[in-house]
């Protein structure tokens, strides 16, 4: 195939009247692309098929003919390239056989069925209005409407987006040969409240409750320590009606200066109890105010696509 390929010349010269793929191409750079397109086929013969392609292409900046659009092709098959053949090979195949003759356009049919068995068709669809549609990250589609690609067989990412919906992020797995249509799906943000505390309804009611009873107990010490204040001086009024001491007619019993000392401590402990507990309390009832339960806002999780997959991020409002 790749003899019958090289011996597809076309003339020179042509005429833009039967020749549609001639039109506005001057005769001089007719001649030009078609020494390049020879020296390509040079090129060809020997394999050197970089070389023949670089040839290809500097012919078709003078005349974008079929022919050279044909043996690009083929150029690409043989290095690998079959996404990049497709496309000069459809190029070629434009104008009919005309410019082929009935032998080569036949060899571009044939190349094409083997290139669609190794290429995969994708068409996507769109019925949101101003929808951002992107492949792989370039630009596909926006607003209604639908676009087909030629693509390599593997994964690639669709991705949707459109302010006020969910973005759409679709991962495609494509088949040799096949065609997918993915239709796009667009999902309205549903902005839904719920009840959000800092803190667990119970922490500033223990810590309350807390302050509340070291106070409470504060006071209990307080109440002991009065009472023992009372039964030292009902005790010292009788005992010492003469007077009591050292030079006194009889000393002071140790019992009732024992209450005296039971007060003094009873008092610094519920006084103690009482600043402490009374703080906590404080502290308790400021979370309480606090804690009171609010309304959150929330909407959907946003998929923002990045060069290696995705990433998710959820925004909340107060």
């Amino acid at each position: 195939m790749k003899r019958a390929l090289l011996v597809l010349l076309f003339v020179s010269r042509a005429s833009a009247d039967d020749k549609p793929w001639a039109a506005g191409v001057a005769s001089a750079e007719q001649e030009a692309a078609l020494a390049l397109y020879r020296a390509g086929n040079a090129e060809f013969e020997e394999s050197h098929y970089p070389q023949a392609l670089a040839k290809y292409r500097e012919a078709v900046k003078h005349w974008d003919h079929p022919a050279i659009r044909f043996n690009m092709a083929v150029s690409l098959v043989n290095l690998d390239q079959p996404l990049e053949a497709y496309e000069d090979l459809e190029a070629a195949m434009k104008f009919g056989d005309a410019p082929l003759g009935a032998d080569g356009y036949a060899q571009a049919v044939t190349y094409k069925k083997l290139l669609d068995g190794q290429l995969t068709h994708l068409r996507v669809t769109c019925d949101v209005p101003e929808a951002d549609v992107t492949l792989d990250g370039k630009s596909l589609l926006h607003g209604t409407g639908e676009a087909t690609r030629l693509l390599m067989p593997g994964e690639h990412q669709v991705v949707a987006s459109k302010a006020g919906f969910v973005t759409e992020t679709s991962t495609l797995v494509l088949v040799p040969g096949k065609e997918l249509v993915h239709p796009v799906k667009l999902v309205k943000l549903e902005a839904r409240t719920h009840l959000e505390r800092r803190w667990d309804a119970s922490t500033p009611w223990i810590v309350l409750g807390t302050g509340a009873g070291l106070a409470l107990v504060g006071g209990v010490f307080e109440l002991q320590s009065r009472n023992e204040y009372q039964t030292y001086e009902q005790l010292l009024g009788a005992q010492c009606g003469h007077g009591c001491g050292p030079n006194a007619p009889a000393p002071l019993d140790p019992t009732t200066a024992a209450h005296k000392s039971t007060a003094h401590t009873e008092n610094i402990v519920g006084v103690s109890l009482l600043a402490v507990g009374g703080a906590v309390a404080i502290t308790g009832l400021v979370g309480v105010y606090l804690n009171q339960p609010r309304a959150v806002l929330e909407h959907a999780p946003i998929v923002t696509p990045t060069p290696g997959g995705a990433t998710v991020s959820a925004r909340w409002s107060w």
